[in-house]
């Protein structure tokens, strides 16, 4: 998924703590683990807030991340639901 589609569903006022997310991914170490929170919205309309964390997957010869294993965790019990 492109930064620039990630954008369209995620929160404005996050848009800069994804952006450090992304930039920290291209140099993190093999075996690290980067975690960041986020608002998305479902199709109803809804914000969710969720918890990625991402870890280097795959890299190309010049070591550069070109594929991440990610997991997210909706954040129930720790943030609200709806967010305008």
């Amino acid at each position: 998924m492109s930064l620039d589609f990630f954008r369209l569903l995620t929160h404005e006022a996050d848009s800069a703590r994804i952006a450090a997310h992304h930039d920290a991914m291209r140099s993190l170490a093999h075996e690290a683990i980067l975690e960041t929170e986020f608002r998305v919205r479902t199709p109803a309309g809804q914000w969710l807030w969720l918890l990625i964390r991402d870890r280097p997957f795959k890299r190309d010869r010049t070591g550069r991340v070109t594929q991440i294993l990610c997991v997210a965790e909706q954040l129930v019990d720790r943030r609200p639901t709806a967010v305008r």
